[in-house]
């Protein structure tokens, strides 16, 4: 064993052997004045020099510095002791020192501690000056701190210092690590905790439906969750032309559509199921009108997340945590901060949450933050509102959000956009989608479907709930105009409510359905069941009071611009009105409240201490039958132009008298004509005012219908859905006009469509027969909505008849033998639907073009008889034969993306193809297309294609596209002369010089592939654009002859020097990412 070793192990015995050596006490140990102690250490200092602990120089040092730091103790005039007692108090020390059995480690156990050592010292060998004097013990005592002192000052000198000091940080360190671990572990069992009791609360507060009030059916929609009466709704959005997912992907692939061209970025709009829309979304604006199901959906977004029961494309949705803000509970106060969001859902939990858990959801991405009702704020609230919104998605951008409006709460008090919101939206990529009237077949699921979450709940008393759907739909179904008043969520809940508790007819009418609805709410809902309020709610109201009293409040609500009150202010407010009535003194504003709140349920308590309406609808209805009560008609026309006031308004033409209507409907008018920045809101206020009025002047109704006429056609799906509040009176103002372009003519067909009458159907004729120089496309998608509106043997017959162009797009269509004797149609667009089979189209030997997306089409046979088919589109669908194509000979587009294609062998008759895309499919052998000298588009992208050897003779080829291919060998392409396009990103390509004769490139793709020298590129002086992204190019020089290049992209190349694009003076777009 080395002496470094064995210093290491043991620090005291040696330095004992070198202190007594320094006094020349070892050779009297055997006169040594203490025996005990003597043979103690003589017994200790031979085993030490046997072990030749002597020898070690490091030691013999360190003690020599002790003897000399305690000499002046012994020695001197200062002395106190006798050499005897020098050599007791000496000993005592060795022994002291060897009792410790001191060691490296346990210095840095003491951190090198003076304090600590000493200590440690003196509680090692605590009897060894028993016998000492006082001043021995004193002395003893200092010796000890001063040993203490060197010891740790010469420990960084003895060997086994850093290994020890080492070792015990290591140890430290772990200790320190483990009880941070625990610590975590109880922190991550914490947040686990409060995460399962928040997710738990969230979705026990919001898995109810809420859609408005049913108070005689309280106990068992308290047990009918949302989750299960839910309906998925359809949303209408614009596809980004960039997006390459969907039908965005099939509209900007091809550009030889209808008329030569296909839609623009406005013409992309497209219908579809909500969840499909939103999946690939983190932001979202979504509107809709009044009980169009925003809350709805947002309470079944917030449901899902906290339940993790998200299924499909929203299967990733269940890592977030749901945080719902109702900005209606927020009037009057600042948009919360982040901590915050848990209290308004939680508040109950929201004090035991983790420190930071908000910020870390919303800094990870995992955070879905809904904020619901835009339009329930104040106009001027509305601005704070977003301003914190832009800072929130600012300090969190990877969270997901989702906003909902009514249109008007997006726009000016002139009925214009936002503009600067619409931009913003549209700079943070916010996806704005719209939600849609429910179709007739959603209308029937939607009952369906409420009918079942009642019949899955233990207090359901009914036997068959499922015949109750059914003989109400087959009511919806006889009654058209009972249907269409059925298309929002709010209004088919409400019919479901009244069918099932009267059993009797029906109202036709959406103010006798409000009527109904509140009426059923206060007076009918316990008399059927023979319960007397009195018995419980000793108040004595009768129906008039009540009303009375809930009318008041709900012209509070308004006038204060407010959607909730505190329940005391609500009290309060009974009670001043209570003094106007015949009842006992003893009743008051408190119970008049519980009343409405325990079991009328127009009242409600969303949050403790928080009441508001059951549903905004029922507020504005009674709002404005007070107003009218009140005589106040005057102050209703000066809240005009709020938008907030808008649907009191319109039911307020409903409820007036005569004279009243008049008053407002010229009002609208006039103070329309005279205000620039009112006009256009205020006349379509006045044209949505015609759905309620039930008499009005011919003189008036000629008025309003004339300034509405410079309202048509619609802008926009807003204006839209304005005009169809009309009904009925506006469709003479759709009719056909020979001016219209395609996009307005297919604004106008909306509206008809949503009107829905036999009327507005027999006016689309005109548009069916109408043929468009642009946008015919559009008008085929919006003839098309009417497929599921109208009856559609008689919409067939009248309509589509007529029609050269029809849309089917996500539509439920499965069988297409409706449009057998449709001989006339030319353009047919098929986008998912759930087709399979095309025998039908057979007998459309008129067809020319074609477009097929996401079917389950297999067998092409039926179209081989469709000889004039020019344009033939085939995108995510079951093909695999080509063979019925080959006698297509007018075919000069043919797109496949997507399918299982191989065999190219059957184009090979397709003399005419001009453009032909084969992407992602298996094509490998190009021989069959050889012939096609006509070919002037291309796309191989992403197939097996390595041999380009049959393109040699395509001299007429323009585009050509070979992204993700294996390719590698271009010299096939030296006799394309006339490409303008190619595109060779992701190839194996190195070699350029196959380009060299290429003059006539425009631009050029070379992303990721292993091309180094741009030599050979010098030549094509027309190049605009050139891509380089990912190469190994780092020489730009050959790049200073092409002059007319305009845009250069070298992102993540090894290009250090940019002289040589000094001279390309046309160059205006160049990008350098992470060079």
């Amino acid at each position: 064993m080395s002496t470094s070793l064995l210093v290491l192990k043991v620090v005291g015995p040696p330095l004992a052997q070198g202190l007594l050596a320094a006094f020349d006490i070892k050779s009297k140990l055997a006169n040594a004045v203490t025996p005990k102690t003597m043979g103690t250490v003589s017994r200790d200092l031979l085993a030490l020099e046997a072990n030749g602990f002597s020898k070690s120089p490091e030691v013999t040092k360190i003690a020599q510095q002790m003897a000399n730091d305690i000499r002046p103790l012994f020695e001197g005039r200062d002395r106190q002791v006798t050499i005897n007692s020098r050599d007791a108090i000496l000993l005592g020390l060795a022994q002291t020192l060897i009792s410790a059995s001191l060691t490296q480690a346990d210095l840095a156990k003491m951190n090198f501690t003076v304090e600590v050592l000493e200590q440690y010292l003196l509680e090692a060998n605590p009897g060894v000056d028993r016998d000492f004097s006082a001043a021995e013990q004193a002395i003893y005592r200092q010796t000890i701190t001063m040993v203490s002192r060197r010891l740790i000052e010469a420990a960084p000198a003895v060997a086994g210092y850093e290994q020890a000091k080492t070792a015990e940080m290591l140890q430290r360190l772990e200790a320190i690590a483990r009880q941070l671990g625990l610590e975590r572990d109880l922190a991550i069992q914490a947040e686990d905790a409060f995460v399962e009791r928040y997710r738990k609360v969230v979705k026990d507060e919001l898995d109810r439906l809420e859609v408005f009030g049913l108070p005689r059916m309280d106990r068992l929609t308290s047990q009918q969750s949302l989750s299960m009466a839910y309906i998925t709704l359809s949303v209408s959005g614009i596809v980004d032309g960039d997006d390459e997912k969907g039908a965005a992907k099939v509209l900007k692939i091809g550009h030889h559509g209808i008329d030569g061209e296909w839609p623009d970025r406005e013409q992309r709009r497209v219908l579809s199921q909500v969840d499909e829309a939103i999946c690939d979304c983190r932001r979202l604006m979504i509107r809709g009108g009044a009980g169009a199901g925003k809350s709805t959906l947002m309470q079944w977004l917030a449901v899902r997340a906290a339940s993790q029961s998200f299924e499909g494309k929203l299967i990733t949705w269940n890592s977030k945590i749901p945080f719902f803000i109702r900005l209606r509970s927020l009037v009057g106060a600042e948009f919360p901060s982040p901590e915050r969001f848990p209290v308004l859902i939680a508040k109950n939990i929201a004090a035991q949450m983790p420190e930071g858990w908000v910020h870390k959801y919303l800094e990870r991405g995992q955070a879905l933050v809904l904020i619901d009702g835009v339009d329930e704020l104040p106009r001027q609230a509305r601005e704070d509102f977003f301003e914190a919104l832009k800072d929130l998605v600012r300090d969190f951008p990877y969270a997901t959000y989702v906003v909902t409006s009514r249109p008007s709460g997006l726009k000016s008090a002139e009925g214009d956009v936002w503009q600067v919101w619409e931009d913003w939206v549209a700079n943070h990529d916010f996806k704005n989608l719209t939600l849609e009237p429910m179709t007739p077949a959603k209308v029937e699921a939607f009952v369906t479907q409420w009918h079942k979450a009642l019949g899955n709940s233990p207090l359901n008393l009914e036997q068959n709930p499922d015949q109750t759907a059914q003989k109400l739909n087959r009511q919806l179904r006889q009654r058209p105009e009972l249907q269409r008043l059925a298309s929002t969520p709010l209004l088919c809940a409400m019919i479901c409510a009244l069918h099932r508790e009267r059993l009797e007819t029906l109202p036709s009418a959406r103010l006798q359905l409000y009527e109904e609805c509140i009426d059923m709410l206060l007076n009918r809902r316990d008399v059927g069941r023979k319960i007397r309020l009195d018995e419980t709610y000793q108040v004595g109201l009768d129906e008039r009071q009540k009303l009375e009293l809930l009318r008041s409040l709900a012209l509070k609500f308004m006038r204060s611009k407010l959607s909730s009150l505190e329940s005391d202010r609500v009290d309060n407010h009974f009670q001043l009105e209570l003094s106007s009535t015949n009842l006992p003194e003893t009743v008051t504003g408190r119970q008049i409240r519980e009343l409405f709140v325990d079991r009328a349920a127009l009242l409600c308590e969303p949050v403790v201490g928080q009441i508001d309406f059951a549903h905004r609808t029922f507020q504005e209805y009674l709002a404005a039958d007070e107003i009218l009560r009140e005589d106040q008609l005057e102050e209703l026309l000066q809240k005009a132009s709020d938008d907030q006031w808008r649907e009191a308004i319109i039911v307020a033409a409903g409820l007036a008298r005569p004279k009243e209507c008049e008053r407002l409907l010229e009002f609208l008018i006039d103070h329309g004509n005279n205000s620039l920045e009112d006009r256009q809101y205020l006349h379509f206020l006045a044209v949505a005012c015609l759905e309620t009025v039930i008499k009005v002047s011919p003189k008036t109704r000629d008025k309003v219908l004339t300034s509405a006429k410079a309202l048509i056609p619609p802008k926009d799906n807003d204006e839209v859905a304005l005009v169809v509040r009309a009904g009925n009176e506006i469709v003479p103002l759709l009719s056909y006009e020979a001016e219209y372009s395609g996009e307005e003519a297919s604004k106008c067909i909306e509206a008809l469509v949503r009107v829905g009458t036999s009327k507005a159907m027999k006016t689309l004729e005109d548009y069916a027969k109408a043929t468009f120089e642009s946008g015919q496309l559009k008008v085929g998608q919006a003839l098309g909505r009417g497929w599921d509106i109208f009856d559609r043997d008689i919409y067939i017959a009248q309509v589509l008849s007529h029609a050269n162009c029809l849309s089917l797009s996500q539509t439920q269509v499965s069988d297409l033998s409706p449009l057998r004797d449709l001989a006339q149609l030319s353009n047919l667009f098929l986008f998912q639907t759930q087709v399979s089979d095309l025998s039908p189209l057979s007998s459309l030997t008129q067809l020319s073009t074609l477009f097929l997306f996401q079917a389950q089409v297999s067998d092409l046979s039926p179209l081989s008889s469709l000889t004039q088919l020019s344009a033939l589109f085939l995108y995510e669908t079951q093909v695999s034969d080509l063979s019925p194509l080959s006698s297509l000979t007018q075919l000069s587009t043919l797109l496949l993306f997507q399918a299982q294609v191989s065999d190219l062998s059957p184009l090979s008759s397709l003399t005419q193809l001009r453009e032909l895309k084969l992407s992602q499919t298996q094509v490998s052998n190009l021989s069959p297309l050889s012939g096609l000298t006509q070919l002037r588009e291309l796309n191989l992208d992403q197939t097996q294609v390595s041999d380009l050897s049959p393109l040699s003779g395509l001299t007429q080829l323009r585009e050509l596209s070979l992204f993700q291919t294996p390719l590698s060998d271009l010299s096939p392409l030296s006799s394309l002369t006339q490409l303008r396009e190619l595109k060779l990103s992701q190839t194996q390509v190195n070699d350029l010089s196959p380009l060299n004769g290429l003059t006539q490139l425009r631009k050029l793709n070379l992303d990721q592939t292993q091309v180094s020298d741009l030599l050979l590129l010098s030549n094509l002086t027309q190049l605009s654009t050139l891509s380089l992204d990912q190469t190994q190019v780092n020489d730009l020089s050959p790049l200073s002859s092409l002059t007319q290049l305009s845009t250069l992209s070298l992102d993540q190349t090894q290009v250090n020097d940019l002289s040589p694009l000094s001279s390309l003076n046309k160059l205006s777009t160049l990008s350098l990412d992470q060079m």
